[in-house]
């Protein structure tokens, strides 16, 4: 996947875009901690708030527990 353009970053994010919604893919969690700075960085230019509740990390490897935050609040792992 080559990625969607956002306005006012250099780099394309790995995801999809519809209306309000987004979705970051990943294949590591270190791609997706960076998807998400990268985000939060989006945001705090276009002074955007990130509504935490409606966000949710699904993981593919169930071993592994992930740690992303946004706007400094932790992102809920979901089945």
């Amino acid at each position: 996947m080559d990625g969607v353009e956002v306005p006012g970053l250099e780099e394309k994010i790995p995801g999809l875009l519809f209306a309000d919604d987004a979705v970051i893919l990943a294949d590591s969690e270190i791609s997706l901690k960076n998807s998400f700075l990268k985000l939060n960085l989006w945001a705090e230019k276009w002074k955007m708030k990130i509504n935490n509740k409606k966000c949710g990390v699904i993981p593919v490897d169930t071993a592994v527990e992930s740690h992303i935050f946004i706007q400094q609040k932790p992102v809920q792992t979901v089945d």
